[in-house]
């Protein structure tokens, strides 16, 4: 059986083993983003995270309202990065693809921050 295969089983398990519902998730992201956000609108980020944007738009229509609709795919800006700067590129974080949302969301983090200090660093910085 493909590893794929064998994580989508797995993950699905641990989804309809859960005693925690779409509303009480999106009531709980809300609570969990609220306390992050003054009075700007938060910007959604990740990779490929316009997919996950239509399903937050879709499930949890108060979640998505929440955010801009001014998305940041790091997938993008990985994909420009490799075609314009392809030897600065190189040094990038790798993936550890664990499939887990915090992970995902921490590598998100960390490669944007990459680009940010390496590839987009201001003139000064040079």
């Amino acid at each position: 059986m493909k590893f794929h295969t064998v994580l989508f089983m797995w993950l699905t398990r641990k989804v309809l083993g859960s005693t925690i519902g779409e509303k009480e998730a999106e009531k709980q992201v809300i609570e969990f983003v609220k306390r992050y956000i003054d009075s700007y609108t938060p910007l959604l980020a990740g990779n490929s995270v316009y997919v996950d944007f239509q399903f937050l738009k879709k499930y949890m229509p108060e979640l998505a309202a929440l955010f801009s609709h001014v998305v940041v795919d790091v997938s993008s800006v990985k994909a420009l990065c490799k075609r314009w700067y392809p030897t600065d590129r190189k040094k990038a974080p790798a993936k550890e693809k664990r499939h887990r949302a915090l992970n995902d969301i921490r590598e998100s983090i960390e490669e944007l921050r990459y680009y940010k200090a390496n590839i987009f660093k201001s003139k000064s910085n040079k």
